[in-house]
């Protein structure tokens, strides 16, 4: 394997926002693997206070979540400054994409991934966000730091 694509994610903050312990703990982990940095929080609240303290170069958010939603995180996110408005942002959910993938998107999440999710569609979106489609292209199957 090329040693490039080993740490591919190595030093990007990426926020994982879930109510569920076991959904922060399995994407931290694939991430982690993938020499990310990671922060979990269960809430948007906490999300925000950890936005506010150092900004992610990444968010991965469920969107059905007790009280405030990934909807409002979104809303919240991209409202608070300019690099807000650009930071990618990937939703989490675990109902069916059929009709509610347009209403992620359109409420300003760049991609939508089905819960439990799949390692690979996992990195594969977070590299085609930060680097492009070119760098996913080359991608090996498994890219552990």
């Amino acid at each position: 394997m090329d040693s490039q694509h080993h740490s591919l994610l190595s030093g990007l903050k990426i926020l994982v926002v879930d109510d569920n312990d076991d959904a922060c703990k399995l994407v931290s982990l694939i991430l982690e693997l993938h020499c990310a940095e990671v922060t979990t929080v269960y809430s948007v609240s906490s999300a925000l206070e950890q936005f506010e303290k150092g900004q992610p170069d990444l968010i991965i958010s469920d969107i059905a979540m007790p009280g405030e939603d990934g909807y409002s995180l979104i809303r919240k996110v991209r409202a608070r400054s300019d690099q807000g408005k650009h930071l990618p942002v990937i939703a989490m959910t675990a109902y069916s994409l059929a009709g509610s993938q347009r209403e992620i998107l359109a409420a300003g999440f760049q991609r939508c991934l089905s819960k439990p999710v799949e390692p690979e569609q996992l990195i594969s979106a977070i590299v085609e966000l930060i680097f492009g489609q070119e760098e996913v292209q080359q991608l090996a199957p498994r890219t552990f730091c």
